[in-house]
């Protein structure tokens, strides 16, 4: 607790409040503990007091062995120190007949604050396609030894040791080892197959291209889960390395920014990307992310794809962070991307000819609403980009003089204008953990949002649906300072309704050089990028374009300025830029797709029951991060009574919890 005494006074000085209504003072008190003991009880029920336990194979299609460890080196990059360690594992070994090579191989790296239960329904049915699966706990998690390392060398240096381990000790085929993961284990499992030759697959699940663009894109932090990041690292789940808080101080206090962009790069897959394209023998990388992920957005991963020369897929889901992907961990057969999954690594392992090479290398769940589409099919696209370049549609921001503006797609005349706005109150936002859950169901009461705190620009009624299908782009001049902050958001206005539905956002903080300290004299050009989406703006709406000075979810600077001046004119133009397609493109499935849910991506039924033994983790993480986004409904004041008596409550946990392993909720996230 004390290690982190400065890092919540230091929060606490410049923490989020966004414009939503507030309980009264015992109303919040009591909900918090409300909400604590919820999770408390959850986390005693779902407790495992091992990594697993014994069951029955019916079928006696596989052996499994929970049993075993991974030695690994301590400190890996150190040639004097040969401490070994022992990562927990289990293994799924099946039970038919050897292949004359051996067998396929499939490692599986837990979730961030997860375990090697997590992917135990999955290893299941691996093991009877024929692999052998293990799983195991990375480094500083749920008991396993060392710290935390973030996806960094010593990570990586452990899962090298893994298959190692499995040459050594069982009959695989060293042509087909694969390794696989969700989240935090995806990005290790890339990194790996890009450093080790052994691996010839991969399967990297709501994943990242680029940490920094990832936790601190447009150089402004993601609080919110950057703050779960943190919390779920802590005692009793984890054991973080020092230097974890110490980067994610430099990005909140931007400081320090070489070290840390050297930190975040080196856990970067694209780091790498030179590196790996110029291998003999390139993995097979199949990617699953999902279009409403403000951890791992789209755009990194698809920055990766675009640049990487060897064989790769990419489905997007509806969905946020994880939630593409867990129905398949609830143990649904027709859960699409791991579907997908084990398509892809029975061709690339194992040969089969299943055509999943031959349909399109990009799949998107498409957000429609319009009467010609359909909500959340899937699309097909040969290759990235998505769109030809020629059928961008760009439009002029026109502004009015009352911060209110049109958006043009014809030649327009600029007047030479300044608008200011307030940067103290948040007008859109996008929408936390609820919001981004509700996806491009997430509306906005149009006539609501004021034009002191925010600029709106839209266009004339659309004659047709606009089809956008990539990463929009904007560019306007400001008068900029130290840690101006703007925030970009684009909606769909129905004037029938009132409402304008959520379509995606951007953010961006200007930051003067370090050891600079004069702005510039002159108005500043900046640029912003959307989030990649798929959506359909109907025709008979207008497209809106925001631009606001406040997100709840993204950190404020201590020395943001409280308003914005945005300049316009001939000299200083402003554009914003939209990939489209010019109609719908159709779906290619797999030959033998015709059960499968691939509408929603993860959000399939028909979860089995037996898949409890390693999918109650999954479950239990899901709704803590529900619960957990209550945190942003509430004032500062209701937070600090809240963390002092868990403080109060932490001192004797460890009392309680002493014959328990840590399947329980991480109380000091809520100390956040």
């Amino acid at each position: 607790m004390e290690n982190n005494s400065d890092y919540f006074q230091m929060r606490n000085n410049t923490h989020n409040t966004n414009n939503l209504p507030t309980l009264s003072s015992y109303d919040s008190f009591i909900f918090y503990h409300l909400i604590l003991a919820i999770l408390f009880l959850i986390g005693l029920s779902a407790h495992n007091t091992s990594h697993g336990s014994s069951e029955a194979n019916i079928e006696s299609t596989y052996t499994w062995d929970n049993t075993i460890t991974i030695p690994t080196l301590r400190s890996p990059q150190s040639e004097f120190n040969t401490e070994q360690i022992y990562l927990p594992a289990n293994i799924f070994i099946p039970s038919s007949p050897k292949p004359e090579q051996g067998y396929p191989v499939l490692i599986f790296i837990n979730s961030w604050a997860m375990n090697e239960s997590q992917y135990k329904s999955q290893a299941k049915k691996f093991a009877n396609e024929g692999y052998i699966v293990l799983s195991y706990t990375t480094r500083g998690f749920r008991g396993s030894p060392g710290l935390i390392d973030t996806a960094g060398p010593k990570d990586i240096a452990d899962t090298s040791s893994a298959i190692t381990w499995l040459i050594d000790n069982y009959p695989v085929n060293t042509n087909s080892i694969a390794l696989g993961g969700i989240s935090y284990g995806s990005g290790i499992a890339l990194l790996t197959a890009i450093q080790d030759n052994r691996v010839a697959a991969v399967i990297a699940m709501s994943t990242w291209g680029s940490l920094i663009e990832s936790l601190w894109g447009g150089e402004t932090p993601q609080e919110t889960w950057l703050d779960i990041l943190l919390g779920a690292a802590g005692w009793p789940i984890g054991r973080p390395n020092p230097e974890m808080q110490e980067m994610a101080n430099n990005m909140f206090n931007y400081q320090n920014i070489t070290p840390t962009l050297f930190w975040a790069n080196t856990r970067s897959p694209i780091h790498y990307i030179k590196k790996v394209n110029n291998r003999e023998r390139m993995p097979a990388v199949y990617v699953s992310n999902n279009l409403h992920d403000y951890l791992f957005q789209p755009n990194s991963i698809i920055e990766f794809l675009t640049q990487y020369k060897g064989p790769w897929r990419l489905d997007l889901n509806s969905g946020i962070h994880g939630t593409g992907e867990a129905s398949g961990l609830l143990g649904s057969n027709t859960s699409y991307p791991w579907v997908i999954a084990k398509a892809w690594l029975n061709h690339y392992l194992k040969g089969e000819n299943n055509n999943i090479n031959k349909r399109g290398k990009v799949n998107t769940v498409v957000q429609s609403r319009t009467r010609e589409g359909t909500p959340n099919i899937r699309e097909s696209f040969l290759d990235l980009p998505v769109t030809d370049i020629t059928n961008d549609l760009v439009f002029a921001l026109v502004p009015q003089g009352d911060n209110t503006g049109s958006l043009s797609a014809a030649p327009a005349t600029i007047m030479d204008v300044e608008q200011h706005i307030n940067t103290t109150k948040q007008q859109v936002g996008s929408g936390g953990i609820f919001g981004a859950l509700q996806g491009a169901g997430l509306r906005v009461q149009f006539d609501e949002i004021d034009t002191e705190n925010a600029l709106i620009f839209t266009t004339e009624i659309l004659d047709k649906t606009l089809h956008l299908r990539g990463s929009a782009s904007l560019t306007f001049f400001a008068k900029v300072e130290h840690s101006s902050q703007f925030f970009a958001y684009l909606l769909a206005y129905n004037e029938a309704t009132g409402k304008a539905h959520w379509i995606g956002h951007a953010p961006l903080t200007w930051h003067l050089p370090e050891g600079e300290s004069e702005v510039p004299n002159n108005p500043t050009e900046l640029s912003m990028n959307f989030y990649w989406t798929a959506n359909d703006i109907d025709k008979g709406d207008r497209l809106v374009l925001i631009i606001d000075g406040k997100d709840g979810d993204y950190w404020r600077y201590k020395d943001t300025p409280e308003t914005n001046t945005i300049v316009f004119g001939n000299e200083y133009p402003a554009k914003l830029v939209l990939p489209r397609t010019l109609g719908i493109t159709p779906f290619l499935p797999l030959d033998d797709q015709g059960n499968v849910d691939s509408s929603l991506g993860g959000n399939g039924s028909n979860a089995e029951s037996s898949a409890a033994g390693g999918s109650i983790n999954w479950t239990f993480s899901l709704i803590s991060l529900l619960l957990l986004g209550f945190r942003q409904h509430f004032r500062q004041q209701f937070r600090q009574q809240f963390r002092q008596h868990l403080c109060t409550i932490s001192k004797y946990w460890p009392a309680i919890t002493r014959q328990y392993r840590s399947d329980s909720v991480n109380i000091r996230y809520f100390l956040k």
